[in-house]
C-alpha cells in the first residue's frame, strides 16, 4: 500500500512538472491558431474589398454600355449609334431591315418631313418607315414628335412576300452587300437636315469576314 502511494506521488509530481510546458505550448497553440485566423480574416476581408471594387466597375460599365455613344448631338433630334439589323448572316438568314434609333431632345415637338437612306454605290434611295407602338408605318402616319420621346426609324429590303401581307422577302447578304454596304442616312425635321455615313467599316460588324479589312491566308 505504501509503494502505491509512493508511485501516485511520484505521478503527481511528474504531472506537476509538466503543467508549465503544457501552458507554454497551449499558449503557443492559441496564438498561432489566433494569427493565422486573424490572417485569413484579413484576406478574406481583403478580397471581399476587392470584389466590391470590381462590382462597381463592373456597374459603372453596365450604366456606360445601357447609354449608347450620341452620333448626332446637335438636336433638336439625336441618332445614336446602336443600330441593329434584322436577319443578316450572323442569324443565317436574309436581310430584312435596318433600325435606327433616336430621340427628340428638344422640349418642343417636331414633325419628320423626310427620311430615307442613299446608297454610296449606286445612289438608290430607300425610303425610311417609323415605328409606332407595334407597328411599322410611313411616316406620314404619324402626327409631330413629342418632346423627349424616343424614334426609330426603320430601312425594309426586299420584295412583300406574297404568302404574307405585310411582311417582306429580305434580300441575301450577298445582294444587300452589292447596293448597301455603304450609304448615307439622310432626315429632315423641320428645324434642321441629318446627314450621317455608314461606311463598310460600320457594316462589316453584321458581315464578318465579308467586308471591310480582315486577316486572309497566305498564298
Amino acid at each position: 500500500m505504501a509503494e502505491f502511494g509512493d508511485h501516485l506521488e511520484k505521478l503527481l509530481s511528474a504531472w506537476k512538472a509538466l503543467l508549465p510546458v503544457m501552458a507554454v505550448v497551449a499558449g503557443s497553440t492559441f496564438w498561432f491558431a489566433k494569427t493565422v485566423y486573424e490572417r485569413e480574416i484579413s484576406t478574406l476581408k481583403t478580397e471581399r474589398d476587392g470584389l466590391r471594387g470590381e462590382n462597381t466597375d463592373l456597374k459603372a460599365r453596365s450604366k456606360s454600355a445601357a447609354q449608347p455613344p450620341i452620333a448626332e448631338d446637335e438636336g433638336p433630334l439625336i441618332w445614336f449609334t446602336n443600330v441593329s439589323m434584322e436577319g443578316g448572316p450572323l442569324s443565317a438568314r436574309n436581310v430584312f431591315a435596318l433600325r435606327f434609333p433616336g430621340m427628340n431632345k428638344s422640349k418642343t415637338e417636331l414633325r419628320i418631313k423626310s427620311a430615307a437612306i442613299v446608297s454610296a454605290v449606286d445612289g438608290t434611295s430607300l425610303p425610311l418607315e417609323i415605328v409606332a407602338g407595334n407597328e411599322i408605318v410611313p411616316l406620314g402616319s404619324v402626327g409631330n414628335i413629342p418632346p423627349g420621346a424616343r424614334v426609330e426609324l426603320v430601312a425594309k429590303f426586299g420584295p412583300p412576300d406574297p404568302d404574307n401581307p405585310g411582311k417582306i422577302l429580305g434580300l441575301d447578304p450577298k445582294m444587300f452587300l452589292e447596293r448597301w454596304r455603304e450609304f448615307s442616312f439622310n432626315v429632315d425635321d423641320d428645324k434642321r437636315s441629318y446627314r450621317l455615313p455608314y461606311g463598310e467599316g460600320f457594316m462589316a460588324v453584321f458581315f464578318p469576314n465579308m467586308i471591310g479589312p480582315r486577316v486572309i491566308k497566305k498564298d
